[in-house]
């Protein structure tokens, strides 16, 4: 069980994808050995978290996030699956897209994770092959009600 909504987001992107590297806000300049981050990687950016309140003072959460997909065109589409939907079909919750009842987060009951937006972009760099880096912005908003 994660501490956040945020630290269990990560740790399902890493799941998911396989990737060697998922990252908080941005990539470092170099992985651990000195070099640069293999591709593909991902990194999740935390767009603020909403309170709101029902009638019977119960607080409801709101959370908006994105994940960035880093990937040359061969493997983009294949890792941007990966995080939507797993390695199952697109309705077998295996991914982000309302994955609601896989993550835990201590004191929260998570009530809704749905994607929002998608994007796609030619990044202005190369991979250690000298082919093209793309990026693609997933964005999610996820609904959580405190339990305590």
């Amino acid at each position: 069980m994660s501490a956040s909504v945020i630290a269990a987001v990560l740790d399902r992107l890493v799941t998911l994808t396989g990737v060697d590297a998922a990252f908080f806000d941005e990539a470092p300049m170099s992985n651990a050995s000195g070099g640069i981050p293999e591709f593909p990687y991902v990194i999740l950016h935390d767009d603020g978290t909403t309170p709101d309140y029902t009638e019977e003072y119960e607080c409801v959460e709101s959370t908006r996030l994105r994940v960035e997909v880093y990937a040359n065109a061969s493997n983009l589409e294949s890792t941007v699956r990966l995080v939507k939907y797993g390695a199952g079909a697109y309705n077998a919750k295996q991914g982000m897209d309302f994955c609601h009842a896989s993550l835990t987060v201590t004191g929260q009951s998570i009530l809704s994770v749905v994607r929002q937006n998608e994007q796609r972009y030619l990044e202005k760099q190369r991979d250690g092959a000298g082919l093209l880096v793309y990026r693609c912005t997933i964005s999610y908003l996820i609904q959580a009600n405190l339990t305590a």
